[in-house]
């Protein structure tokens, strides 16, 4: 037999019931994964080429077209040839080919894939998101390829089924509700800005990434009507099919999501042409990060951001699968679409299923920028207060932030200042989140879940971190539109700026010790853990970059 290597970090955590092996109807169906090949050697790494990109100010980045992208940084003709081979060689097929952001899909039966892969399958069960049980294909070892493939081949996805993410939103109890604020309020109070002309010249494409429920069809028309230059799209990754709606469960974030960004945009650019393009994958780690990777390579839409209100905590997901994430965030990274992601909704621990602290992923890769959680109070519109989101009294949840296991200090922090030490590991690591907006459901955010047999729109109250994540990245797609130009990586900008105290509101009230009596991370002057750099004000962010020099690109 050849010899075989393992592919370090696949092996799946532990958890889930055991079903038993795959029946023999199982393991004839044909599945599908995802290879991840490695980046041209004796180049520049795309990593590099970011730092150097970042470097610029907004407005004056040079960032790369997807054609760009996959010359200089995609996967080799002769790499993808010699794994074409060998999959042929295990009586499988290459169904797709993504070669900017290096990527192989593979068909076949899931007994040849698994001996492919050198993995052992069996089916288990467990908790799924929304509490409802699932169950899914699992494998306990890592995978393994021919030698000859050794570090050509990095990763594999798709191989469990195991659901991988949670929205981020907190339904709030009425009788706790304080106040609810609509998307234009809030758009008001971090300071968007106001395009020439209400955006009348501007074309604004902001994707959300989704992995599960669906968009009200009857609510869209609505919103549509009242607004003609916004259009709400949805989409399935590869054209496959639109998840099942899921009322009471992912259809909220779903609508949270879509009516934040759009309604917050409106506030900036009320005649300019938005586009809301939702789009799904299944809740894998393989439909996660190729949903990811679909944005870098998309060229219908212009993106200037990406929006993602889902996640789990870090000792859920395999190192593989947070390295494949991370690589798809850093090609669209790398043509200048800046992705935000919500930072949690559980506190510290972030609802790790041992109780440790554990950072939020995705937010916690260094190429996302991480929006957390703040409870705002108003008064006649102005802020009164704005401390860290905890609601353990009231059992309503507390913002997520912690400091990642996986990534390492990146340089936009450490350079800054930043240097923040897990209070569980005791070694430092990327901490996140970056900023924090409104996302208390005490505070909640307005939003329309459907409409009554009079038209008129049924209300609820809703926050978590899902939201700031689409309010943050619409602030900044309205900077980008400002500039006339993607923005990319935007710590390299921001983190200079909080730390001048330029742009933000501090918040140093409040910790995300959650449940009640637990260990968490306190706010402070300056930069903490449960805050970053505190609440934005996206007028001052845009003539700060600005005044850096923005000439467009």
């Amino acid at each position: 037999m050849p010899e075989r290597v393992g592919l370090p970090g696949t092996e799946q955590p532990p958890g889930g019931r055991p079903l038993g092996p795959l029946s023999a109807a199982q393991a004839r169906q044909s599945v599908e994964v995802t290879l991840w090949l490695r980046e041209p050697p004796g180049r520049p790494s795309l990593a590099r080429v970011l730092d150097a990109i970042s470097a610029d100010p907004p407005g004056r980045r040079r960032h790369l077209s997807v054609a760009e992208l996959a010359a200089a940084h995609g996967s080799l003709p002769e790499d993808e040839a010699a794994v074409a081979a060998w999959v042929r060689e295990a009586g499988l097929e290459v169904v797709d080919r993504e070669r900017a952001t290096r990527r192989l899909r593979i068909r076949g039966s899931a007994a040849r894939v698994a001996a492919a892969l050198g993995v052992s399958f069996d089916m288990r069960e467990a908790e799924g998101p929304g509490g409802r049980t699932v169950r899914y294909r699992h494998h306990a070892g890592a995978a393994s390829i021919p030698a000859h493939l050794a570090g050509i081949v990095e990763h594999v996805s798709g191989l469990s089924t195991r659901p991988v993410a949670r929205p981020h939103h907190v339904i709030a109890r009425a009788a706790n509700v304080r106040a609810a604020y609509t998307p234009e309020q809030l758009a008001a109070v971090y300071g968007f800005p106001a395009l020439p002309g209400g955006g009348a010249a501007a074309a604004i494409d902001l994707g959300i990434a989704e992995l599960g429920g669906r968009a009200d069809p009857a609510v869209v028309r609505w919103f549509e009507q009242l607004h003609p230059n916004v259009r709400i799209i949805e989409e399935a990754v590869g054209g496959g099919a639109l998840p099942v709606p899921d009322p009471g469960g992912a259809d909220v974030e779903v609508a949270l999501d879509w009516q934040v960004a759009a309604r917050a945009l409106l506030v900036s650019a009320p005649r300019a042409s938005i586009r809301i393009v939702l789009r799904y994958a299944p809740n894998t780690d393989q439909g996660f990060a190729d949903l990811w990777a679909s944005f870098a390579t998309d060229t219908t839409h212009r993106f200037s951001g990406i929006s993602t209100s889902w996640g789990s905590p870090e000792d859920t997901w395999t190192a593989g699968q947070m390295a494949a994430m991370d690589s798809a965030a850093k090609a669209c990274l790398a043509v200048g679409i800046f992705h935000c992601a919500a930072s949690g909704d559980r506190g510290a621990t972030d609802g790790s299923p041992d109780g440790s602290l554990q950072a939020d992923h995705p937010a916690s890769s260094p190429d996302v920028l991480a929006a957390g959680g703040t409870r705002l109070t108003l008064s006649d519109g102005v802020v009164a207060e704005e401390v860290v989101w905890n609601e353990a009294a009231l059992s309503e949840g507390a913002t997520g932030g912690g400091v990642s296991g996986q990534f390492g200090v990146p340089a936009y922090q450490s350079s800054n200042g930043v240097l923040e030490v897990s209070l569980g590991s005791g070694r430092p690591g990327r901490s996140e989140p970056d900023l924090a907006v409104n996302a208390d459901p005490v505070t909640g955010y307005v939003v329309v879940t459907g409409l009554g047999a009079s038209g008129a729109p049924r209300l609820l109250t809703v926050g978590g971190t899902s939201a700031a994540a689409p309010l943050v990245a619409a602030g900044f797609a309205a900077v980008s539109a400002l500039l006339g130009a993607r923005l990319g990586r935007i710590q390299d900008a921001v983190y200079p700026l909080g730390r001048a105290g330029t742009a933000f509101r501090d918040v140093t009230q409040g910790d995300n010790a959650y449940p009640a009596g637990g260990e968490g991370y306190r706010a402070g002057v300056g930069f903490d853990v449960p805050s970053g750099w505190g609440s934005p004000h996206f007028v001052r962010l845009a003539e700060a970059f600005r005044s850096a020099g923005a000439v467009g690109g």
